[in-house]
């Protein structure tokens, strides 16, 4: 018999096994919705740490094109994403809005190209992070400085805001009319 000594072949399993587990574990890491989707965009898997994020099972929408499963507005964004990051080598930024158990939720796509050899249709990884927390706060500050707005330009006593430098950055029109200058005036100075 023949003894071949395979210490550099197991070695090499070895750390093959403990970078995946570690990739493993950083894909376990990321709460946002995973999905692998071809140019024309069909789904050929997906991966979340939350399913309640999901429109529908995996069982209904893998092997599917994204206008097959989601609302046209969000459909046509994803493909905008596909064709963006094809052309730029990614892309980001791209939102669309989806009900979930009848409540507005708001996301927002990453898309980079995924590296396999050249004899493989191009396929993307596409990320979607809910945004939904972010969009409310965005709304809600908003509501507020319209609200504030409201009452600065509805008082009926002279308002100015300035800044530390002591910059007028803000003013209503009575705080013109009682001081005699234009508000434009006020705040140039």
């Amino acid at each position: 018999g023949t003894i071949t000594d395979i210490t550099k072949r197991k070695e090499a399993e070895d750390n093959f096994i403990k970078a995946s587990k570690k990739m493993e574990a950083f894909i376990q890491a990321i709460p946002d919705l995973m999905f692998e989707v071809d140019l024309q965009g069909v789904i050929h898997n997906y991966h979340s740490s939350n399913d309640d994020l999901l429109i529908m099972p995996p069982s209904a929408f893998i092997g599917k094109n994204v206008v097959e499963v989601l609302p046209k507005q969000a459909a046509d964004v994803c493909l905008s994403g596909l064709e963006e990051a094809y052309e730029n080598g990614f892309s980001r930024g791209k939102q669309y809005t989806l009900y979930l158990s009848n409540v507005l939720q708001w996301f927002e796509l990453s898309l980079v190209p995924m590296k396999e050899d050249d004899t493989k249709e191009q396929h993307f990884i596409v990320i979607s992070r809910n945004i939904t927390e972010q969009k409310n706060i965005e709304n809600a500050l908003v509501k507020n400085e319209e609200r504030c707005h409201g009452l600065l330009t509805n008082l009926e006593a002279g308002i100015i805001v300035h800044n530390n430098e002591g910059k007028i950055i803000s003013c209503n029109s009575k705080a013109s009319e009682l001081l005699g200058f234009r508000i434009e005036q006020l705040l140039a100075n």
